[in-house]
């Protein structure tokens, strides 16, 4: 049987520049996701939404 991952995590706010914040953020779950992957593991990495953060996200 494989092992299944679930890896979920947050969107980022695009609401001032560009700082590491958004890169430790998102990075650790991607680099856990492509490791689970590589592994064979059946993996699905989510992120959430919500009504303010999807729109600035979309528009960045």
């Amino acid at each position: 049987m494989t092992k299944r991952v679930l890896i979920g995590t947050a969107w980022p706010y695009a609401n001032n520049h560009l700082h590491v914040g958004h890169l430790a953020a998102l990075l650790p779950s991607d680099v856990l996701a492509r490791f689970s992957r590589m592994k064979g593991y059946q993996t699905i990495m989510v992120s959430g939404s919500d009504m303010h953060g999807t729109p600035i996200t979309e528009r960045a």
